[in-house]
């Protein structure tokens, strides 16, 4: 027997009312009760608070869980922010109901709620609880009737942005987004475009195979490269294969120096997300992972809340503060040889309307740089 309805992606949009009627009623009989001064009212105004409170808790939890599962469109980043923006204010109500409940329960359960100051009081702040739930109403109301969340609309939206590749270098946006497509002068462009941070380049050996940039690590010392472009709210795709490399693989996005960056990295068994800061890690979310040939690995930094994707599925999520905007790249440490299709930054905190394909396209090549390389051999 299916319980819920075909269209629903969960039982979220199920739930999500019944909190905002329990807290609703709540707050008329408590302000009823202050007015006509019925005391035997307080009792039903405690019982709905704790029966909102687990409405929220409910709604918070099934939400998030909503939100995971849900496959966002390639370049419908701006959803992101907004996305993480009604998850805070949940959390924020969560946290306030939990306490305003025991609070109300606590001063039934000792009569305290006869108090008609005290009463008084406590409907106000009840009110603000209220304002919480209306604005984490608003926020999710947002997500599905200007994004498309949770909506079959959204699934069948391809959102990729038509630019016009150039043979070789980097795609360049007017927001500062950029894509690095690898045709046959990906060395090149490493070379003259990213800045090298950590590492010495006379270890590495770069060849151009056709669409794809082969990275050879003689050594076991770790690489560090950074795109000069800052940005805050973030996300940051790779296409990469690491069959023939033993070590870690980072994509690396709120670069400020060598030594505070947000990360997710994935070693062929293992993929992490967290932050170092001054040679400490501080892991976020972590998992288990086997990545056999060419796969997907994208990072999403907004507002607090960070995602890592394989292959566009969603396989970590963690929470911390948010670092000031700082450069993208990536690092990789170990042996053996490394390959790349792309990479790919998009900036969400200035994306604009997702039908906007305003680009500056730019072919960052040479002949004369092509004819000196060939194939790159440091």
């Amino acid at each position: 027997m299916q319980i819920l309805p075909e269209w629903a992606p969960g039982i979220h949009p199920l739930i999500i009312h019944f909190p905002i009627v329990l807290i609703t009623l709540a707050i008329a009989l408590d302000l009823l009760s202050i007015i006509k001064r019925i005391d035997h009212i307080k009792q039903w105004v405690s019982i709905l608070y704790v029966l909102g409170t687990v409405g929220v808790i409910a709604s918070f939890f099934s939400g998030r869980y909503a939100a995971d599962s849900l496959t966002i469109p390639e370049g419908y980043y701006e959803v992101y922010p907004a996305i993480s923006n009604h998850a805070n204010v949940a959390f924020y109500t969560v946290l306030f109901f939990i306490v305003y409940a025991i609070i109300r329960t606590l001063m039934f359960r000792f009569s305290k709620d006869k108090n008609r100051s005290l009463s008084v009081l406590m409907f106000f702040f009840g009110l603000i609880g209220f304002f919480l739930v209306m604005q984490t109403a608003d926020k999710g109301a947002e997500l599905v009737y200007r994004y498309g969340m949770g909506t079959q609309i959204l699934s069948k939206l391809n959102m990729t942005e038509k630019a016009i590749h150039p043979k070789n270098g980097l795609i360049q946006k007017k927001n500062g987004s950029w894509e690095w497509i690898m045709n046959n002068n990906a060395a090149v462009v490493l070379d003259s475009q990213f800045t090298l941070i950590k590492g010495n380049n006379n270890n590495l050996n770069l060849e151009d195979e056709g669409e794809q940039l082969a990275i050879t690590v003689s050594d076991n010392e770790t690489y560090f490269y950074i795109y000069d472009q800052g940005f805050s709210d973030i996300a940051l795709m790779a296409e990469i294969n690491l069959d023939a490399f033993n070590g870690r693989f980072s994509l690396v996005h709120h670069v400020t120096g060598n030594t505070q960056f947000d990360f997710l990295d994935v070693d062929g068994k293992e993929i992490r997300l967290g932050r170092s800061t001054d040679g400490k890690t501080m892991l976020f979310d972590q998992a288990l992972i086997s990545t056999k040939g060419w796969f997907s690995l994208k990072a999403i930094g907004t507002k607090g809340h960070f995602r890592g994707y394989v292959n566009d599925e969603l396989v970590l999520h963690g929470h911390g503060k948010d670092l000031p905007s700082g450069q993208t790249g990536f690092i990789f440490s170990g042996k053996g040889k490394i390959l790349l299709k792309n990479i790919k930054t998009e900036s969400i905190d200035s994306a604009t309307n997702i039908k906007d394909d305003s680009i500056e396209a730019s072919e960052i090549q040479s002949q004369e740089q092509n004819e000196d390389h060939g194939n790159h051999d440091h």
